[in-house]
């Protein structure tokens, strides 16, 4: 899920920063993507806003695509 629908995003919106978190440390991952950080724990409360949360388990919808294109950030429950 994560290469097939995520990756594409993160290269297009290089002006966004993705944070990952990978609790087993085992994600695969292009180690040329300065935009994207993989960590075992992202601390929420440390980021800067605006931040916008995603579970990288489901299909990124039309509107999450949008929504980058015109810089809207909003959070998601996990």
């Amino acid at each position: 899920m994560f290469h097939h629908y995520w990756l594409p995003l993160i290269y297009k919106h290089q002006e966004c920063t993705f944070f990952v978190e990978d609790k087993t440390e085992k994600i695969i991952y292009p180690s040329d993507i300065p935009n994207l950080n993989v960590t075992k724990h992202v601390d929420r409360d440390k980021l800067k806003n605006p931040v916008m949360y995603c579970d990288i388990d489901k299909v990124p919808t039309y509107r999450t695509m949008i929504d980058f294109s015109h810089n809207v950030f909003y959070k998601v429950p996990l």
